[in-house]
Parts: C-alpha cells; structure tokens; sequence
C-alpha cells in the first residue's frame, strides 16, 4: 500500500512538472566524486548530478577553503580530508555501477564542471544514496535540503534531521571517516 501512495504521490508532482524521474547508468571512466557525478538516462543524455543535504569530503585542493571547513568538521588534517574524498568517490562509484535511479527538479547546483549540474535523490534500488553515505560515514549532512518526493511528510527540515541522525550515529559508532575524527 505505501508504494502505491508513494507512487501516487510522485506521479502527481511529475505532472505538476516539479519531479522528474530518470533511469541512469554510470559512464566508464567519467568524472566521480562521492557527491557529485554523472549518469547517463535512458535517453542517451549524460548529466552531472549533486546529491540534496550531504557534503562528500573533496578529492582535490582546487577548492582549499571547502578542504580547510571539512578538515575542521570532521577534526582531521586537509590531506586525510583528500584521502576520505576519494575513498567517497569509490564508494559512490561502486555503489552505482549496476544502475541507479535519478528524482529531480533540476535545480542547477553550483561546481566546478563545465556542464551544467542539477541537484538530485538518487536512490539504487530502496536505497538513498546520500544516506547510505552519511551511514557509511563518507560525508556529512550538509547543504542543499529538500523535501521528499518518495516519503510521505519528509519535508525539507526532516530531510535534514534523518540526514544529521545519520551523521550522529556513524560518528558515535566511528564509521569511515569518524574512525580517525574527533
């Protein structure tokens, strides 16, 4: 019954234009960072997508006060921070490599690429990507909130809250990069 009403109630957000929904698989050797990658829908079209609330630890110094603020926020040094960044990319990658779903409104979120991205839930399978980060202890619960088009009453502030629980837990249980953090 729940996924019948979660159906009813994306179906009727598409076709008020405000969800959309795309099936994507992931390009070989494409650009990967765990929050930020692209995907290739059915339609042959590659986007770039940026996950709504969370915040991977960057893989490169190109950004270095963003390096230095997660640095502080995890309580680690900004070359682990570089380190734990690609370790969230590989995650994300693996994570992805046997298809994922995309819902978006296409709200343009800022990067470094020089193709548009557009923030996104993707979920693989049951699973919330951002989540499975957050739990696994490869980003924090940062950034972009939105509400949710697959739960009833997940609104923006109880997007965050389940993201920032999350976050609490895989510090108080010292996963990924909570195991070397404060």
């Amino acid at each position: 019954m729940w996924k019948f009403l979660i159906w009813v109630f994306f179906a009727g957000s598409a076709m008020a234009g405000t969800w959309k929904e795309y099936q994507c698989e992931l390009p070989e050797d494409s650009y990967m960072d765990g929050d930020s990658f692209q995907g290739t829908a059915a339609t042959g079209y590659t986007y770039v997508w940026r996950l709504y609330g969370v915040d991977c630890p960057e893989s490169d110094d190109r950004q270095p006060d963003r390096v230095k603020a997660q640095a502080e926020h995890f309580g680690i040094d900004e070359k682990a921070v570089l380190k734990w960044g690609k370790k969230a990319g590989d995650f994300t990658r693996k994570a992805l490599s046997k298809g994922f779903t995309v819902h978006t409104k296409k709200e343009k979120a800022r990067g470094a690429s020089k193709k548009q991205r557009y923030y996104a839930i993707v979920m693989i399978g049951e699973k919330n990507l951002a989540e499975m980060l957050v739990e696994e202890g490869y980003a924090r619960a940062y950034g972009m909130p939105v509400e949710s088009p697959l739960e009833r009453n997940v609104d923006k502030e109880r997007f965050m809250r389940l993201l920032e629980r999350a976050e609490r837990k895989a510090k108080r249980d010292k996963k990924g990069i909570w195991a070397v953090g404060k």
